[in-house]
């Protein structure tokens, strides 16, 4: 383990083992399990147009439903196989869709209770 010292601070840093330096997209962050090989949340985020951490925010809220889990070692890990990312595509459009309509002023104007 490395540790820096920042204004008498002591933070831990973790070892980075992958990094993300323009590869192509099919070789970005996959993890392969026993032959196969799948698309981590990183790739998912690409594809998706977000951030990986909308990626997250989507599926806790029930945005998008959880995506499968594979074990890695004593991990589980979310995958996202290509058909998940072609219906999340559309989800997540249908779910922007909803909000812009309820945006534009569909929604319910306010009445205010008459003063006396």
């Amino acid at each position: 383990m490395r540790y820096t010292v920042t204004r008498g601070t002591v933070r831990h840093v973790r070892t980075v083992r992958t990094v993300r330096c323009g590869l192509p997209s099919a070789e970005q962050m996959t993890i392969t399990v026993k032959g196969h090989i799948y698309k981590t949340t990183v790739d998912a985020a690409d594809e998706l147009g977000v951030s990986q951490k909308t990626v997250r925010s989507y599926i806790e809220r029930r945005i998008l439903p959880a995506p499968p889990t594979v074990r890695q070692g004593l991990r589980e890990v979310q995958v996202f196989p290509v058909e998940y990312l072609a219906a999340a595509l559309k989800t997540i459009a249908n779910w922007q869709a909803g909000r812009e309509n309820s945006r534009r002023g569909k929604r319910p104007a306010r009445s205010h209770p008459p003063s006396q």
